[in-house]
């Protein structure tokens, strides 16, 4: 379908959602998003790649999208970011700059 997957979170809790961000050059529009909600969704269910309910939601990461692959990072030279650690460093978690 030409999209990059930028990353998969599933929720946890009551609410349970499956949170698929999608990108592309030239950027997602809300039709991008739902052709391949139409695309994933059967797919899903016949895998039952998670299993009990939880709803499917297809996005762009936004603005503040993550960087979790090494050309994220390598595009985000010169940009400022924040960086939130799961352990402390130097007692802080949230760096800025």
């Amino acid at each position: 379908m030409g999209f990059e997957l930028v990353m998969v979170h599933l929720t946890t809790g009551g609410d349970r959602r499956l949170q698929i961000f999608i990108d592309a050059v030239g950027g997602i529009t809300l039709s991008d998003c739902e052709a391949v909600s139409r695309r994933l969704s059967p797919l899903l269910d016949v895998e039952d790649a998670v299993p009990g309910e939880y709803s499917l939601e297809v996005s762009s990461p936004g603005i503040d999208r993550p960087l979790v692959k090494p050309e994220h990072f390598q595009e985000a030279l010169g940009e400022r970011v924040k960086i939130r650690m799961k352990a402390r460093y130097h007692g802080r978690r949230l760096f800025d700059g």
